[in-house]
């Protein structure tokens, strides 16, 4: 479903799309070049614009279990004041 580009993870658009939630989706296409991206920047991903951070938290526990299942993660880095979202590959899943 997903592989590597570039050292990145590449989403195999035709398959996912139908798998995901569209929010899911924005997320997973937002972060599919595995670099960092400011917590804002996901938030804005979310379809209800009254949504709280505690519902970016909520997606992203959701979207988890999925991407765990094809080896991958999202996972939260803080830096100074900021936080950050990326897509990793599992080091079980890390193609050499």
């Amino acid at each position: 479903l997903m592989s590597k580009k570039n050292g990145f993870v590449a989403i195999d658009e035709n398959d996912w799309k139908n798998r995901l939630t569209p929010t899911h989706w924005r997320i997973v296409k937002l972060l599919e070049d595995g670099e960092r991206h400011r917590r804002q920047d996901v938030f804005e991903c979310l379809a209800n614009d009254d949504s709280g951070l505690g519902a970016l938290r909520t997606q992203i526990c959701l979207l988890r279990p999925t991407l765990r299942a094809q080896g991958l993660d999202i996972i939260c880095e803080i830096s100074g004041y900021r936080i950050f979202y990326r897509i990793i590959s599992l080091p079980s899943a890390r193609v050499n």
